[in-house]
């Protein structure tokens, strides 16, 4: 539960779990009684920390010399030659797990085994771990597939808690009373109800199909990837639809979405332009939570509810984030929010279009040593500058745009000006 604590030692957890089973667990593992073999969740991140053939890599780590057997096994045969910044999500993951698997363990334990691949490598992988556990080896997965763990779990730990805040572990249950009581959101046994709602699958009427719910088409579309070839035929997308993508891993489905997403052109055939598409990549490049304020802030903007209420952020998890991001000198600085109408002013926000930078600092200074001008702020977007000013009435306005105007006449393109009646909320995102 210690958050801010970057590492914790054998003792302090030796000690923390004092006449528990978990006392002589980590006890055994700090005298190298019980070895340990772990495939991390981030499998995409392996190709950062690990440079070379798939082959080279996993010869390092072959304690049990079955790189051959475990490479059949896990159908990575037709990719040991090649780099690992050059395989796929889904072959990714599975070199992780024979690199887990190639070192000689008391326990495994797998995190996420299953993202990444396809129906068929789920079941595939699912029958590999379950086939690991014997008399002298456990096995731990922590996995979200609900039919991948109803296959592979004996026992079952349910967790639940606040995200950044806190977690709780279940008592164990059996395979399919864990699922249940996790669809159900309610534990029995320590009455504990953790959801409030149930997870129900429901199946849906079929929606009538009209021309006029035709939102995009497209017609035959041909994409060369170096050896690979992807071939469609003609096809089109209706409102109201969710449509679902299957299929094999390698066989071209990530490469479809990007032709269709506009990020990829084909080599043959032309996809229609005038639908906006938002695409969510399947790696992503960077871990770094700058990169995610970066591409998140325009959508943060303007649709805050529809992204935060959706994944149950909670007030815990933003402040906890706050404060990595201030410990990073993302967040810089906080300020009140005053209402000035009861002090007998408007309040104004005034939004500035360049047509070039050349000045900005001057700008700013000027900004800095205005009465009425109590904060500025240089944006990312549709508008490149922005002025939070308090004036006695709409006179006194004009005269300070005027005024500003008159300044910097060879920078400022045009401006907007927008009176705030009630603020509730200010989110500036870092530079």
């Amino acid at each position: 539960g210690k958050l801010d604590t970057k590492k914790v030692d054998y003792k302090e957890l030796i000690d923390y779990f004092k006449g528990t089973e978990a006392q002589v667990f980590f006890e055994k593992v700090k005298n190298k009684e019980i070895r340990i073999s772990y495939k991390p969740q981030n499998v995409d991140l392996i190709p950062k920390n690990a440079k070379g053939k798939v082959n080279d890599l996993l010869k390092k780590v072959d304690e049990k010399k079955e790189l051959g057997k475990i490479a059949k096994e896990l159908d990575i045969e037709n990719i040991l030659d090649n780099d690992i910044e050059k395989i796929s999500g889904g072959e990714l993951q599975r070199v992780a797990i024979a690199a887990t698997v190639l070192k000689k363990a008391d326990l495994y334990i797998f995190d996420e085994p299953s993202s990444y691949l396809d129906i068929k490598q789920r079941l595939k992988i699912a029958r590999f771990i379950k086939s690991l556990a014997h008399e002298d080896i456990s096995i731990v997965v922590i996995e979200h597939d609900l039919i991948v763990m109803d296959y592979m779990a004996d026992l079952i730990h349910i967790m639940y808690g606040k995200e950044g805040c806190y977690g709780v572990v279940s008592q164990l249950k059996a395979g399919k009373a864990g699922i249940n009581a996790y669809l159900e959101g309610y534990i029995k046994e320590d009455n504990i109800r953790f959801r409030d709602h149930k997870i129900k699958f429901e199946i849906k009427p079929p929606i009538k199909k009209g021309r006029k719910d035709v939102l995009v088409t497209w017609p035959v579309i041909e994409k060369k990837l170096g050896k690979f070839e992807l071939k469609t035929t003609e096809g089109s997308i209706n409102r109201h639809e969710i449509i679902g993508i299957i299929g094999e891993n390698g066989i071209g489905k990530t490469s479809f979405v990007k032709l269709l997403a506009g990020v990829d052109k084909p080599d043959k055939g032309e996809m229609e332009s005038n639908v906006v598409v938002s695409y969510k990549p399947q790696k992503l490049e960077s871990d770094s939570d700058e990169l995610v304020v970066n591409v998140l802030q325009d959508a943060i903007k303007k649709h805050i509810q529809d992204i935060a209420n959706p994944l149950n952020i909670t007030g815990e998890a933003v402040a906890y984030r706050l404060k990595q991001f201030q410990k990073k000198n993302l967040v810089m600085a906080f300020r009140p929010i005053i209402n000035t109408a009861a002090l007998g002013y408007q309040y104004y926000n005034i939004l500035f279009r360049l047509r070039r930078f050349n000045n900005i600092k001057k700008m700013f200074a000027f900004f800095k040593v205005h009465p009425n001008i109590i904060y500025f702020v240089k944006y990312l977007g549709a508008y490149d500058i922005g002025i939070d000013l308090e004036v006695n009435d709409v006179n006194e306005l004009r005269k300070i745009i005027t005024q500003i105007k008159n300044l910097f006449s060879e920078d400022i393109e045009s401006y907007t000006s927008v009176l705030i009646y009630q603020e509730h909320k200010l989110s500036y995102l870092p530079k």
